[in-house]
């Protein structure tokens, strides 16, 4: 009910408002005040993430990454 050509939802226009509120004026600022005490470890964080997500799209890209989830199930890690 409420929806305009069953794009737009009310409900979920007011969950997302309410998180981007959220988000924006809670997280965003506990955020920068961690990244500007903890500079260096934030640092670390982010380039780590970085390269973990590169690899992961080199592998996909290359096609090879069936391969190393194959190979990784010899040593039980079946979750992927």
């Amino acid at each position: 009910m409420g929806n305009f050509d069953g794009r737009i939802a009310p409900a979920y226009t007011c969950r997302f408002m309410l998180l981007g509120s959220v988000a924006l004026y809670a997280l965003y600022p506990a955020i920068t005040r961690f990244i500007r005490k903890k500079s260096t470890i934030a640092w670390n964080l982010a380039i780590s993430l970085f390269i973990a997500f590169a690899g992961d799209y080199a592998l996909q890209i290359a096609g090879v990454w069936d391969d190393v989830k194959d190979a990784l199930s010899i040593f039980g890690v079946k979750h992927w």
